[in-house]
């Protein structure tokens, strides 16, 4: 999952690079290049992990978290959302990747999607603090496994937490999920 992940983000780094090297200021061309670089990563993630519509959502210190981007949505229905999935407030709130095989069955964090059948929602971490989410939806139900729980977490802790830290935390997720022993 991890050798996935770093394959899947590269191309973004990659394209993050060229921004960079431009005679603008980074503060100038940050907004664009944010919002092209936020649909990038909901793409290859969904990509990854066959799903059918994602959020990101993330949450400046200050301010309360917002849905950035998404992708298998109309905007009529993000608009008409009360804010934040409830999985997305879940994940803010502990911190910890949540899989929910069939939403037919728990209802707990239905989304604004009708055809959404599971769900998968990790945090993207600096340091140890949840910057933001990555959500996923499945039309099907079981449409997210272990392997993809893994695989998205290996995406957003590129994101920011350090190497050691991730390692450990994804091992920690891993061991929770019985995937691996204690």
């Amino acid at each position: 999952a991890y050798r996935r992940a770093v394959s899947t983000v590269q191309p973004i780094r990659q394209e993050f690079s060229g921004y960079q090297g431009r005679r603008h200021s980074f503060r100038d061309s940050i907004g664009p290049v944010f919002f092209e670089l936020a649909d990038l990563l909901l793409k290859r993630a969904a990509e990854g992990t066959g799903a059918h519509a994602a959020v990101l959502t993330l949450k400046d210190e200050h301010r309360s978290p917002e849905q950035v981007a998404s992708l298998g949505y109309a905007r009529e229905i993000l608009a008409k959302s009360d804010g934040l999935n409830r999985i997305s407030k879940h994940v803010f709130d502990t911190g910890d990747a949540t899989l929910v095989p069939d939403i037919k069955a728990d209802p707990t964090f239905a989304t604004p999607r009708a055809e959404t059948r599971s769900l998968l929602c990790v945090p993207l971490l600096r340091d140890i603090h949840t910057i933001g989410t990555i959500l996923l939806e499945s039309n099907a139900a079981n449409g997210f496994g272990l392997e993809d729980m893994l695989f998205l977490m290996q995406v957003g802790a590129q994101g920011g937490e350090r190497r050691a830290g991730r390692r450990q935390r994804v091992a920690g997720c891993a061991v929770d999920a019985g995937a691996l022993p204690a």
